[in-house]
């Protein structure tokens, strides 16, 4: 938590300086007359220019979604239809002219909001609530309701939360730093900043796209590369869901416990086919006993399910693990396995918010390997603690035991010497 923090959850807003606000709003334009030139200039082609056509109207909705939260208040800006006109009748000399009026336009916005402070402080008893005053800062309202509402997010560098939490109390410090590929050099510069200033590096993934992601691939090798070994973190996703197409890999024992599922599954789907058409054909009186019987049954088979897609996933979950762990020994020199956890989030979540005794989720908590991986976001930055102890113990103070027992050697034979001087110099001086 901030020492300034009064309410249980907080946030710290960092503005970007005057001129890199002017950079943002300069790439910005940049991004809107060449997505307009491009829009105006092609013609009624093939699906290539179809396709330029609809990224360069949606490079032309960024940028004018981003003007529109800054500068809503200026009559300029007022509506879409206007925010065009501005921009379209603005020559390219008259360019640098614009961009100064609307710098200074944004940089108001920022020094009101500021008030003289470093950053804004915004605090708040719940995280949604939080998370809903923080709105202007990170994203823009869409419709009716966010017209004519200042939304500053453009211009917001960072966003410092402080809370109360065990991992956090440690001195552990988690960044989520958008904007690396970011085609603005001041986004992408204040991203790279914030990322260089990290320990370790934590890649995320979702779980059935892993093997085939390039983009992990590279983020896996300049992890290793420019953190050093072992700390390197990959966190699968989705590590509670599985298609049921998806062919998976075990144990012997597992594929004939997988089979065996099956097998029970499909005799109890018969059963309950059955009982159907028992209940089609029954009296009356006799509807509530085989209603009962396959309620019964569905109950069963959905046991058996959640056992089978269990069984499944744990297969799975592993077999992927281990190919991430080998394509990254491939990739790298670090001659440490890569820690990587396959992780059930939306299972974890049931535990978390509770539910009912028939709706208990197929996964326990420790196979969502969420428990795994808190312990071992708590262990990797220990491991520096640990060690800077160990070369105490095992270096530094053994080195000061040994200065301090050569120091008191040196000591007693400098006094024994002071000793003998003091009897050895009375016979000198009367020799008889």
């Amino acid at each position: 938590m901030f020492p300034e923090q009064s309410s249980p959850f907080a946030a710290k807003v960092r503005f970007f300086s005057r001129e890199e606000i002017r950079n943002i709003l300069e790439g910005l334009l940049a991004k809107y007359y060449r997505a307009a030139d491009t829009s105006d200039n092609d013609e009624e082609g093939d699906d290539d220019e179809d396709a330029t056509k609809v990224e360069s109207y949606s490079d032309m909705r960024d940028a004018i979604t981003a003007f529109m939260a800054l500068l809503c208040n200026q009559e300029e800006f007022e509506t879409e239809e206007k925010a065009h006109a501005t921009l379209k009748a603005t020559k390219t000399e008259e360019h640098a002219t614009l961009l100064d009026q609307m710098t200074e336009w944004a940089d108001d916005i920022v020094q009101a909001r500021l008030g003289g402070e470093a950053f804004v402080l915004v605090e708040d008893s719940t995280p949604d609530d939080l998370l809903w005053q923080l709105q202007p800062y990170t994203y823009q309202i869409g419709g009716l309701e966010g017209q004519g509402m200042i939304a500053p997010w453009p211009l917001v560098s960072a966003i410092d939360f402080g809370l109360d939490h065990p991992l956090l109390n440690e001195g552990i410090v988690f960044v989520d730093s958008p904007g690396l590929s970011d085609a603005n050099s001041s986004r992408s510069r204040n991203a790279i900043v914030n990322h260089r200033e990290c320990t370790h590096k934590i890649a995320v993934a979702e779980i059935g796209r892993a093997e085939a992601d390039a983009g992990l691939r590279k983020n896996l090798q300049s992890g290793s590369r420019t953190r050093g070994s072992g700390h390197m973190l990959l966190v699968l996703t989705h590590g509670d869901s599985i298609d049921p197409a998806t062919e998976v890999s075990g144990t012997p024992i597992e594929k004939k416990r997988v089979a065996r599922l099956d097998k029970t599954l499909k005799e109890l789907r018969l059963q309950k086919q059955q009982k159907s058409q028992e209940l089609s054909k029954a009296r009356a009186d006799d509807r509530d006993d085989i209603g009962e019987v396959i309620r019964s049954i569905a109950s069963d088979m959905k046991k058996i399910t959640a056992e089978r897609d269990c069984c499944r996933l744990e297969m799975r979950n592993r077999k992927v693990v281990t190919k991430m762990q080998e394509i990254y020994k491939g990739l790298t020199s670090d001659p440490r396995p890569l820690a990587a956890f396959a992780v059930g989030n939306e299972v974890y979540q049931q535990y978390h918010t509770g539910f009912a005794a028939e709706d208990k989720p197929m996964m326990s908590v420790k196979q969502t390997n969420i428990p795994a991986l808190r312990h071992k976001l708590y262990t990797m930055p220990i491991e520096g603690r640990l060690n800077d102890t160990m070369h105490l113990a095992e270096t530094q103070l053994p080195n000061l035991v040994n200065t301090i027992e050569l120091y008191c050697a040196e000591l007693h034979l400098a006094r024994k010497g002071e000793i003998e001087a003091m009897v050895l110099a009375p016979k000198k001086l009367c020799p008889n």
